[in-house]
């Protein structure tokens, strides 16, 4: 197996393995903790829905949309794995990591353990933050390559 393939699967495996132990034990002590004095605090929440909560008690819709945009993650990595830089790759293996340790509560658990509640918006975890943070990344970064394309292409386009 390539090199590069084993410290994907490696980064995220161990994503998955720091969030799933944080929630577990959220789950064992449920703790309330604040931490900075009401404005972030650690608290156990059972979260039925999907983000913020969102389309509560519907866990089995819930999976199957995880699963396809899970394999659609994975079916890009594949066929683009020599194409994409490692930044790319490392902001994919987050949202992987997100992805999958948010499935594995729904169907271990039939919820997600929300426990970072900072003011005046919704309980999250750490699998949420890989996912947010790894998709705005990857939109900058999709940005920046459409400008360095659309320059490199007008630049062809004057040379003609």
């Amino acid at each position: 197996m390539n090199k590069k393939v084993i410290k994907i699967i490696g980064l995220i495996l161990m994503l998955i393995i720091l969030d799933q132990g944080i929630k577990i034990y959220m789950n064992i002590n449920k703790p309330m903790l604040d931490l900075i004095h009401g404005f972030l605090c650690f608290n156990y929440v059972e979260n039925t829905g999907s983000a913020f909560g969102l389309g509560s008690g519907n866990t089995l819709t819930i999976i199957v949309s995880n699963f396809i945009v899970l394999g659609i993650v994975i079916k890009f990595m594949v066929n683009q794995f020599e194409r994409i830089d490692r930044l790319t790759r490392i902001m994919l293996c987050m949202v992987l990591a997100g992805g999958i340790s948010n499935l594995l509560d729904r169907i271990i658990r039939g919820f997600v353990v929300d426990y970072i509640a900072v003011v005046n918006f919704p309980v999250f975890n750490l699998a949420d933050v890989y996912i947010v943070f790894g998709w705005i990344i990857l939109v900058l970064l999709t940005i920046k390559y459409t400008f360095k394309m659309q320059k490199e292409n007008c630049k062809k386009g004057a040379k003609v």
